[in-house]
């Protein structure tokens, strides 16, 4: 019971002080919000983008153009050496003439230019496609390197670099987000601890006769601390309210134009939970710093 008393004590005293002070509450809701909308944007493209990489990468195969007049029992040992390796998943033989017709079914006035090449206009191949826990930018890289030095190959594509340099776009981007996530978030628990503050020096007069009527530190400090957990989840809701409407109006509209297939997707709900409730600790945070900084003025 005392319990229930105390937390409706803490709500009461917490919409006191925002109603109060509703000015500089606001200002800092507002900067906060918008501190935290700047990271929920990072990490909206990042994980887009990271995304894309993913599908990109569950596609990737490797073609492997043979040596001219290569054997058929050669062409069975090649196949058979490079399915020995963990990273391959398949094999698949695509004879010259197979290649010729596919490139004239995807280039039909081309006709003319194969068959002045001949029926070995272009070499056969195998398509290697990786296994599930080895398709990323390394497992591919590793397939190459083994496959560079094994005899009947002529040569190796597999689109390395497009694939390297959208690997490395991602971790540039990743380590852009954690630098502006890190003095973002820092800014929010700093916006948070002056507001309150602020409050609390503006109620120092009550604050000393709660003291002097015997009132405990937990007492006097619950509803400041509620003050800045409920500043800290608004804003991470606002800032979601925000990031919701510029991805309607914006990035959905403009990025779904550069994906090339690959659908914008918004966050996801335990994202978007997780984002208030991180709101809410940087709130408790900046509160908690604020009421000892003030202690140590205090005392």
């Amino acid at each position: 019971m005392k319990l229930v008393r105390y937390l409706v004590y803490c709500l009461s005293e917490t919409g006191a002080n925002v109603f109060d002070y509703r000015g500089l509450s606001v200002v800092a809701l507002v900067t906060s919000a918008l501190s935290m909308l700047c990271v929920g944007l990072f990490f909206l493209i990042y994980v887009n983008i990271h995304g894309v990489v993913q599908s990109l990468e569950e596609d990737i195969t490797m073609n492997l153009y043979l040596d001219e007049n290569l054997s058929a029992d050669k062409m069975l040992e090649l196949e058979r050496v490079i399915l020995s390796y963990p990273e391959v998943g398949n094999v698949r033989f695509i004879s010259s003439r197979d290649a010729i017709e596919a490139y004239l079914k995807r280039y039909p006035t081309e006709k003319d230019l194969m068959e002045s090449f001949g029926n070995q206009a272009l070499p056969a191949s195998f398509v290697v496609g990786l296994a599930p826990t080895h398709r990323t930018v390394e497992g591919v890289g590793s397939v190459a390197k083994k496959i560079e030095g094994v005899s009947g190959v002529s040569e190796i594509q597999y689109g390395q670099e497009w694939i390297q340099t959208l690997w490395w776009s991602t971790q540039l981007l990743m380590l852009i987000g954690l630098v502006v996530g890190v003095t973002l978030t820092l800014a929010s628990i700093a916006i948070v601890a002056n507001t309150i503050r602020l409050t609390l020096f503006n109620r120092k007069h009550d604050i000393g006769i709660l003291r002097m009527l015997g009132a405990t530190e937990a007492f006097i400090r619950g509803p400041f601390l509620l003050e800045g957990v409920t500043l800290g989840a608004l804003s991470g809701g606002g800032a979601l309210i925000l990031l919701k409407i510029i991805f309607e109006s914006f990035i959905y509209r403009v990025g779904d134009g550069f994906m090339q297939g690959h659908s914008i997707v918004f966050l996801p709900p335990p994202t978007l939970a997780g984002v208030v409730v991180c709101g809410a600790l940087l709130g408790f945070v900046g509160a908690l710093l604020s009421l000892k900084q003030t202690r140590k003025v205090w005392a």
